[in-house]
């Protein structure tokens, strides 16, 4: 099928709800596997881990950057770009109506701190999500991206 944004984002929804599965265990699909098979779809092919996934890609490096800059990096963004983190991989999908940044990936967990302790949330499936869930650490993701990875 032709490389478009909007192929992109149609062979990415066809995931929504799809279980998680690191290394694809159970015909599942985990972050990596998620956005090669998408492009993949395409005749583009990345490399199958995350890690390996961002040294291929021409990236925009985010590691050392404050929060205000990760957030206009991603802004400024195409549709469609890969945001990564240490072991992770998320496609962009640009800004709702309140210009916050969203993302589809294939999620395992986040943390929650709301009641005054840190409680581990199973997801274990394809969502779209914000920038703002939390690792272990209590970092939000969009503190903790190392890079951008861009096709258009």
């Amino acid at each position: 099928m032709p490389f478009t944004l909007g192929n992109v984002f149609r062979q990415a929804f066809k995931f929504l709800g799809d279980e998680y599965g690191w290394g694809g265990v159970n015909e599942s699909v985990d972050c990596s596997a998620f956005v090669m098979d998408v492009y993949k779809s395409m005749g583009i092919f990345i490399p199958r881990d995350a890690d390996w996934q961002e040294l291929s890609l021409t990236t925009e490096r985010l590691t050392g950057k404050t929060h205000d800059a990760k957030m206009n990096a991603v802004k400024s963004s195409p549709p469609g770009s890969l945001l990564f983190k240490n072991g992770h991989v998320m496609m962009y999908l640009g800004t709702d109506d309140n210009g916050e940044p969203l993302i589809i990936h294939s999620a395992s967990s986040y943390f929650d701190f709301s009641q005054g302790n840190r409680q581990k949330i199973y997801v274990r499936q394809v969502l779209v999500s914000d920038l703002h869930y939390r690792n272990y650490a209590g970092e939000q993701t969009i503190d903790s991206l190392t890079s951008v990875g861009k096709f258009f």
